[in-house]
């Protein structure tokens, strides 16, 4: 489903449904894949996730703000190697497909 079908179904408009998917798309939540046919026409798939394809929260913070709520240097980096290994298998797995244009 393109912009122009959305704007079609959707009071918000062109723009502010084109700045939406664009912010969607920034924080890893849509991603739009531009491909050739193999009749040559250009197309774009466009793949929702559940979870932002770079997510990578356990590396924003300092290992401060984890001893801040009790956890050991050893529990720290558990975490981040847990978190690392749960990102990993999301990105591994089929992404569901929403829409071509």
């Amino acid at each position: 489903m393109d912009i122009l079908t959305l704007a079609e179904k959707f009071p918000e408009g062109r723009s502010k449904i084109a700045a939406a998917l664009r912010e969607l798309e920034a924080h890893g939540y849509i991603e739009r894949v531009r491909e050739r046919t193999p009749q040559g026409q250009i197309i774009t798939r466009t793949f929702s996730y559940n979870f932002p394809a770079r997510l990578a929260g356990a590396e924003w913070y300092e290992d401060e703000e984890f001893t801040a709520y009790g956890l050991t240097e050893a529990d720290t980096a558990a975490l981040r190697t847990w978190a690392r290994g749960w990102c990993d298998d999301l990105s591994e797995r089929p992404h569901e497909h929403i829409a071509d244009d």
